[in-house]
């Protein structure tokens, strides 16, 4: 299943949505099982609903090609399809994944140019020495190591934060990760696990834990981390412009399709029946 952006958490542990959207291709689908048709005109609370909804897809912006490369190892999410090394020129998109230390260690210079000029920097759960590297050669913010589980998000967030809650931040186990632990100007969560900082004409996304961190051998309830966290990456990733799937569109290809969809194939999570009451019921 390609990138899920949730409107609206519900049910257990807020793991499900009844309003969602998938972008694909240039363009996207809006989901919405909220109980709104029967209540038009009679309801305003329904009323208000439909005419955002409309007002959000009538302002929908068409994503542009966006250059983009990655530096790093593997990180949870599908990476082997992004160019490997640095990105041409001085817009687009760098992303940094866990593993890129010797990367860093040669390419600081190029990439502090990069982002001055008008580029985004991705780090994507750094370890400590390469968050250090990135300080050096970006400036402008500091990290340290921190434990957390619970990360509170307050006030708006950033348009590459967009569909994302405090629901994909909760982490079902006590973890220590860099955080960006001071800021001269930006965006920043309260426990430093998301951050945007400006640099230059361009900026640094800042995003602590990856999927990895989160291994299912070592506690089953960890699959919901494990699987929200990838989620997180993926639609930061859609936000920026430059997701990148090696797996077909599924919803276009089921709208194509003539045989009906097998309900199986609409879950991207595998459950034992003890780890959620609500997996196994269909509504």
């Amino acid at each position: 299943m390609n990138v899920v952006r949730s409107l609206l958490d519900t049910g257990f542990a807020l793991r499900y949505t009844p309003l969602w959207e998938v972008p694909s291709g240039k363009g996207g689908i809006l989901f919405c099982n909220l109980d709104v048709t029967d209540r038009i005109g009679r309801e305003p609370a329904a009323d208000t609903l439909l005419a955002n909804l409309t007002k959000y897809l009538n302002n929908a912006k068409k994503s542009a090609e966006v250059p983009v490369a990655y530096a790093g190892g593997k990180i949870g999410v599908d990476t082997g399809v992004y160019p490997q090394g640095v990105v041409k020129g001085t817009t687009g998109v760098q992303i940094l994944g866990r593993g890129c230390k010797a990367w860093l260690g040669t390419n600081g210079e190029k990439l502090a140019q990069f982002a001055k000029g008008g580029g985004t920097v991705v780090a994507l759960g750094l370890t400590t020495d390469e968050a250090k590297l990135l300080q050096k050669a970006l400036g402008g913010f500091s990290v340290e190591s921190k434990v957390n589980w619970l990360n509170p998000l307050e006030g708006p967030l950033p348009d590459v934060f967009r569909g994302l809650s405090v629901a994909d931040l909760r982490w079902r186990k006590k973890l220590e990760t860099p955080v960006v632990a001071t800021v001269k100007a930006g965006w920043c969560s309260k426990t430093g696990v998301l951050a945007q900082l400006p640099v230059g004409m361009g900026r640094l996304v800042w995003v602590s834990a990856i999927s990895d961190d989160f291994d299912l051998q070592e506690r089953q309830d960890m699959v919901f981390t494990n699987v929200q966290t990838a989620r997180l990456v993926n639609v930061v990733l859609q936000n920026l412009g430059v997701y990148r799937s090696a797996k077909p569109d599924y919803w276009t290809q089921r709208l194509a399709a003539s045989t009906p969809a097998n309900e199986a194939d609409l879950y991207n999570d595998k459950r034992t029946i003890h780890d959620d009451p609500y997996a196994y019921m269909r509504w």
